[in-house]
Formats: structure tokens, sequence, C-alpha cells
């Protein structure tokens, strides 16, 4: 029997900062994951970040549960739906080992305690901290991704389980929310074989960010006319951003 992996989905862009000075004029270490003169916390037309600036969004997911036809208990289904808001708060420093300005983004579910990460953003990828006191940063997006881009996402569960998810741009003119030209992303952890069927994306708007996050799961429990299908589907939906006019 495999088990059946409930995912909820709650999308923040939040990201960081290496630096050899380039084209661009941004100031790297070559062979040193070290800055040397920081420029700002940083942004871009895919993480427009500024103080001040809110992102407020609605997931709502529907699990499923076909059971066979003999089975005793019936088919069920149940909806749930939350929203949270995503707000720079303000642009500070990391105080590791490495003094690199970020913005601090709150994140703040309908239900629960609010979180922090922080983020630097330079011409070429983003940084995601997830401690001021990070010295290290574990996640990497690119800044301004464009059609065929791909990159490898490591997320650690604990000590000893990292698991490893690759986003793949597969179009740059995709509708999405309301938003036209959006990017269309891919996205497929490694431990995809867990399922029947898996289908993840994410859709990120030009000035604004992620604006759709799509996905549905379905995991075949027993065999043949013994088989219960398990079915995990839903979306995360940009309800109010800074460029969504009142």
């Amino acid at each position: 029997m495999r088990k059946v992996l409930v995912i909820g989905v709650a999308l923040i862009l939040t990201l960081g900062f290496i630096g050899c000075e380039d084209e661009f004029g941004g100031i790297k270490n070559a062979g040193e994951n070290k800055i040397l003169e920081p420029m700002g916390a940083g942004s871009s037309p895919y993480f427009p970040y500024e103080e001040g600036k809110k992102w407020n969004y609605e997931h709502i997911y529907t699990n499923t549960y076909d059971y066979p036809d003999e089975f005793p208990d019936e088919d069920t289904s149940w909806t749930d739906t939350f929203t949270y808001v995503s707000e720079v708060i303000r642009e500070t420093e990391l105080t590791g080992s490495n003094p690199l300005p970020v913005w601090e983004i709150r994140t703040t579910p309908s239900e629960g305690e609010p979180s922090y990460s922080y983020t630097h953003i330079d011409e070429d990828s983003a940084y995601i901290y997830d401690e001021i006191s990070d010295s290290e940063t574990g996640t990497v997006f690119p800044s301004i991704p464009e059609l065929g881009d791909a990159w490898e996402i490591y997320t650690v569960a604990d000590s000893a389980d990292t698991h490893r998810t690759y986003y793949n741009v597969i179009a740059d003119d995709a509708e999405a929310n309301g938003y036209t030209d959006c990017l269309k992303i891919e996205v497929m952890p490694e431990w995809v074989e867990d399922f029947d069927e898996y289908e993840n994306f994410q859709y990120w708007a030009w000035d604004e960010g992620g604006v759709l996050y799509t996905f549905r799961y379905v995991t075949k429990i027993g065999f043949e006319e013994d088989t219960t299908v398990v079915t995990l589907e839903g979306e995360t939906r940009l309800i109010k951003g800074p460029g969504i006019k009142e």
C-alpha cells in the first residue's frame, strides 16, 4: 500500500543573493560564496519587492476518496479553504557571518501564527533565508526566468531527509487568473512515483509575481476491483496584490 501524501500548497516566493563583477555591475567574489559589497536587498519583475507591498492569496483544495463498489464505506469528498497574506515588512540585514541586505517577509495565515523569511534578489538569482541569523541559503530561484529555463530546489525536512524538486518553464504566454503572458512553470518532485497521476503548475506574471498555483495528485490503493482512488486537487489564487487595482 502506498502512502498518500497530502500537501497544502502555499507559495511564497521569497528569495536572496550570491555574488564576481559581471556585465550588470553586480559585485561577486569568484570562487567564494561571500558578498564583497552588498548593494541592497534588490528586486525584479517577478519578485517586485518593496517595503509595504502585500500579496493576498486564497487556497482551496478538495480531497476525494472513491471506494470500490463492494466496499462498506461510501465515496466521500470534502473541501477546505484558507487564506494568507505575504507582506514585505522592511529591508534589514542578516546577522550571520555574511551580513547581506535582505527583505523581511511576513506570511500570515487565516489560522495560526505568522512566519518569517528573508530574501535577497540580484540580476540573476533570488535566494531564500529561513532565519535572519543564517549564513548560507538553501533555496535559489532565477530572478527573471525565461522559456526553457530549468532549476532544482532542495528541501531539508530534517537532518537526514532531503527532497529535490524540479522546475521547468514550459510556456511564456499563458493566461492565468486574469493575467496574460504569464510564465507557466511545471513543478515535479523526485518522489513523483508515489502518485499514479501528478500535475503541479505555477503561473508567474510580470510586475506581480506568482498569481496562480494548481495541482492534482491521484493515488490508487489496492489492486484491480479492490482499488480505492484518492484524489487531492486544488489551487492557490492571488486575490489581491500590488498590481491589482481597486
